[in-house]
């Protein structure tokens, strides 16, 4: 195998925490949660040879300046918060963090955080807002929002959809980019255009549309996902 050198990188996709807020029905980590039960004799029959264990680490900022070391990611130009067990904000350090990769070697970067947005306070999302105005907008949050008060929680379970919005707005209002992310499942795709419509009405700059994978479980199966012509739509 080649590996690349820092030096030829232009994205990284980084997961800087393990702890999240919420419980999402197909994340990974609800199948962590069922391996945790096993013993290692089963896990190895799933060929799992990681660490399951939840809620327990993050990356520091020394963790991170001991690996992203100056004048060797000289082509990095953008950098993804964005993992398959976190919800990065929860990292302590996130902010620092952020500045960090944004000047490291005097080049500015496009960083984008990927959040369910239903942790922290108002006061940090307000700080956050500021830190993405700073750096000229370039800091963009993607709020993943499958539905409005009565829809987003059937997906994004133990997401307080009142705390959520204060979370944007206190973001939004402090001058942050964001985009909204909106997953289609059955209970919410006669919905796309009106949340699309509120996420115009909030200031969010981008709105996604994605059909999932996840999709194919039962409990999440869609009778049929058509996205609308004019909608920016991905896979996921």
């Amino acid at each position: 195998m080649i590996w690349a050198k820092e030096g030829n990188i232009g994205r990284l996709q980084l997961e800087i925490t393990n702890y999240c807020n919420a419980f999402c029905s197909q994340c990974e980590r609800n199948y962590m949660i069922e391996l945790q039960n096993e013993t290692p004799e089963e896990r190895k029959e799933f060929t799992i040879d990681y660490d399951i264990e939840l809620n327990n680490t993050f990356l520091s900022i020394a963790d991170i300046k001991k690996t992203f070391l100056p004048n060797k990611w000289t082509h990095l130009d953008e950098i993804v918060l964005c993992g398959n067990v976190d919800e990065p904000v929860i990292n302590p350090d996130v902010i620092e963090i952020i500045k960090y990769f944004y000047y490291l070697d005097n080049k500015e970067k496009d960083i984008w955080v990927h959040v369910n947005g239903g942790s922290r306070s108002e006061s940090f999302w307000s700080e956050l807002g500021e830190l993405s105005k700073e750096l000229n907008n370039r800091l963009t949050v993607v709020f993943g929002i499958d539905g409005d008060e009565e829809t987003n929680h059937l997906y994004r379970k133990n997401v307080n959809w009142k705390t959520l919005q204060k979370n944007w707005r206190a973001y939004i209002s402090s001058g942050g980019r964001a985009g909204w992310q909106f997953i289609v499942f059955k209970w919410n795709q006669h919905q796309i255009a009106d949340i699309k419509k509120l996420s115009e009405a909030e200031k969010f700059e981008r709105f996604v549309v994605i059909k999932s994978f996840r999709n194919t479980n039962p409990e999440n199966e869609i009778d049929e996902i058509v996205l609308p012509a004019g909608y920016e739509g991905v896979t996921a």
